[in-house]
Order: structure tokens, then sequence, then C-alpha cells
């Protein structure tokens, strides 16, 4: 199984994510410009996914899940992070990253890696920002 150009791409989530983890334990403070890049690849990335999968030669049950996890991820897990932001369940660095991650990562990305196809388990919906 080879990656995707989207999937590959998402990579460049990785190191991002951990400097904001870096930065949120040393000043307790995530500033809201610094989610805009990461953001503008995610609706970027999804829109790519979203038309190659709608036009492309992909099987109609295969089109509908992956529509159904995109719905999942964009539909609960943004609101969600939001509800738990509001009651104050945790802050606002973190409700941005899951709604960027809700977005970014709305299916499991696929990657082959020496012959090894990963990832190894999947869950059952397949929804990888739960």
């Amino acid at each position: 199984m080879n990656a995707s150009v989207p999937d590959l791409l998402r990579l460049v989530a990785v190191p991002f994510f951990g400097y904001v983890a870096w930065r949120d334990v040393k000043t307790r403070r995530v500033p809201n410009e610094t989610w805009y890049p990461l953001a503008a690849l995610a609706v970027l990335l999804l829109a790519w996914e979203t038309y190659t999968t709608l036009t492309g030669d992909v099987a109609g049950f295969e089109r509908r899940l992956f529509l159904i996890r995109v719905a999942v991820s964009v539909g609960l897990v943004i609101p969600l992070a939001y509800l738990f932001w509001l009651v104050g369940g945790f802050g606002g660095a973190d409700a941005k990253a899951f709604f960027v991650v809700a977005v970014l990562f709305p299916t499991y990305p696929a990657f082959g890696v020496a012959g090894l196809d990963l990832p190894v388990v999947e869950t059952t919906l397949g929804v990888f920002s739960l």
C-alpha cells in the first residue's frame, strides 16, 4: 500500500504538534495565530482528498464510507471539543488542537514502510481523530 500525497503531507503536522505541546507546557499559552497555517493545510488536504474520492475511481461503498468518516470526525469531534472547552474540561489550545486534528486526520492515514502497511490495526469506524 502506497501513501497518498495528502497522507504524506499530513506528516508535516507531527513536528508542528510537538512544537505546540512544548510551547503549551513552557508558557501555558498558544496564540491563535499558531493554528492558522496548520488549519489551512488541513482544509486544503481535506478538500483535495474529498475531490479525489468523489471524482476518482473509487467504489460507491468506499466513497460513502469516506464521507461518513469525515462527517463523524468534523461533525462530532469538533462540537464535542468545543463543548469540553466551554464547560472548562480543557483549555483553548487543546480545543483548537482537536479542531485541527478532526479536519487534518478525518480518516486513518495509510503508509507503507519497509513492506509493512501502517496502521497495523484500524478501529471499526475508521475515524482517526477519535
